[in-house]
């Protein structure tokens, strides 16, 4: 199954019917296959062709499902770009995929350097870019680009978040993004009368995969938001008739926090979704407004497409730290030891997941490849172990990541800033227990002897250096970390505070 044969089937069968509903517009789906045409054409004129790079940095939904899928009719893949990493972040993106072109929101241009910005198709108001998004999506003439393509060729490089290091490229196959598609709708049950509304960035693999092409395959009209906020998100549910809301799960938190949680109606919502697990407090306050309405939680990963396990009411109530056991027909899910080999259930190990939404490669990486993907198993970093009933729970990060709200810190990267401070002479970041983040980051700082430094000091001295959601919530000053024998830091010790200032 290929991406362009989902989209030609939408419009074959739900043509004018709305699907992208912004406040000022509605798209249909051949209104969205004939903008998407119109900048394929555009960028064919530019040189685009089979196998190019288009990076895809912008916050607007609807323009970048359009970019998305004009640029795939060239058979091109796109790079999406997180809208919230550092420059730093974004250049070394831009290196290792080495875009023909972006498309790009004009103020996130800004403190990219200037090869970047030569190369970019920009979004709004007039930039410094070589031409605008909007003229490039105006009326053309010209047969629609046709280009033959395989399930097995490449349609995305997905970037991971960088939890082992720099951020790799995860090449996402035609046959990948469809099967996320699928799984979703399988899991989800989205019919054509449903209308979704999502508040997860359009860049982000659950959204841009699994539930664009679900929509795709269902006819599902998709309600934009622009830029979370939960005020929005309930007058939307109310004024749209919004029948699934698909969110992280602090958003969901931050929802059912709000003032007016209580008095909207919210009565035309039948299922709730996310993708980190909430706490039981927050799931039975959910569940106490919203009667009868389903719950479901996604795990999965950007390698994965994200296919992988799920959960939903009631068995997630029965278990409230469990993130669900693989769906059948597209993802299998094994806990392995330091060896490689199976454990009992109820033991710590690896998860490994053999899912049909598997990447093809990290992108001109082939040692990691090497060591992530092993006889057709990806090896995902997390600790997990699983119940007598084959159901999932995540114990640990092997690779020491922190979940925030759906966002993942990599601590080593927040520590090497710390310690890169005058006045510090060790540092050790975890996460630490959010009612609804899931997880927030603390840091442990040890001081040089003689030097002073104040947590505001440290929190300023990191703004520029981290993404804002990576800087630590908290800092606390010991006189040592807690160590053993091979100098590693004990931050179970941490996390349990058995330890002394």
């Amino acid at each position: 199954m290929k991406t362009l044969g989902v989209l030609r089937d939408a419009v074959g069968k739900f043509g004018d019917a709305p699907f992208l509903i912004e406040e000022s517009r509605t798209l249909s789906f051949r209104d969205v296959d004939r903008l998407s045409s119109n900048l394929a054409l555009s960028l064919r004129e530019l040189g685009v062709a089979a196998k190019d790079r288009v990076a895809l940095y912008m916050n607007g939904a609807s323009e970048f499902v359009i970019a998305r899928l004009g640029t795939q009719k060239l058979g091109a893949w796109i790079v999406p770009v997180n809208t919230r990493l550092l420059a730093r972040e974004v250049e070394h993106i831009l290196s290792d995929c080495e875009p023909k072109y972006l498309v790009a929101d004009v103020a996130l241009l800004a403190n990219l350097p200037e090869q970047w910005r030569k190369r970019a198709i920009t979004v709004g108001r007039e930039g410094e870019g070589l031409a605008r998004y909007e003229d490039l999506v105006a009326a053309q003439t010209g047969q629609e680009p046709r280009v033959e393509l395989d399930p097995e060729d490449g349609a995305m490089i997905l970037y991971t978040s960088g939890t082992t290091g720099r951020a790799k490229g995860a090449v996402i196959r035609h046959r990948n993004s469809c099967a996320s598609g699928q799984w979703i709708l399988q899991a989800t049950g989205l019919k054509a009368k449903d209308v979704l509304l999502s508040c997860i960035p359009m860049y982000s693999a659950s959204s841009m995969n699994g539930y664009l092409i679900a929509s795709l395959m269902t006819g599902t009209p998709w309600v934009i938001t622009e830029k979370f906020s939960p005020e929005d998100v309930l007058k939307k549910i109310e004024e749209r008739k919004v029948t699934v809301l698909h969110a992280a799960g602090a958003q969901h938190g931050l929802i059912a926090n709000h003032p007016s949680y209580a008095t909207r109606n919210l009565s035309s919502l039948r299922l709730l979704t996310w993708s980190n697990v909430l706490p039981l407090d927050m799931l039975k306050k959910m569940q106490a407004r919203l009667a009868g309405i389903q719950f479901i939680q996604f795990y999965g990963m950007t390698e994965t497409s994200p296919i992988g396990t799920h959960i939903s009411t009631p068995a997630m109530l029965e278990r409230p730290t469990s993130c669900g056991k693989p769906m059948a027909g597209f993802a299998d899910i094994r806990l392995v030891d330091s060896e490689g080999n199976n454990v009992s259930p109820e033991t710590p190990g690896e998860i490994s997941i053999r899912s049909s939404g598997l990447m093809k490669e990290y992108y001109k990486n082939p040692e990691a490849t090497r060591e992530a993907v092993r006889d057709g198993w990806f090896y995902t970093g997390d600790l997990g172990r699983m119940d007598g009933d084959g159901y999932l729970y995540i114990v640990g990060r092997i690779n020491d990541v922190i979940n925030r709200g759906g966002e993942k810190i990599f601590a080593p990267e927040v520590e090497s800033v710390l310690l890169s401070h005058s006045a510090i002479q060790d540092a050790a970041l975890v996460g630490i227990g959010h009612s609804v983040l899931g997880e927030e980051p603390k840091a442990f700082v040890v001081k040089k002897p003689g030097a002073e430094v104040s947590a505001e000091e440290l929190r300023q001295f990191c703004q520029g250096k981290l993404a804002r959601f990576k800087i630590p919530s908290e800092f606390e000053f010991l006189n040592d970390l807690p160590k053993n024998s091979m100098g590693k830091t004990l931050k179970y010790l941490l996390k349990e505070k058995k330890i002394s200032p």
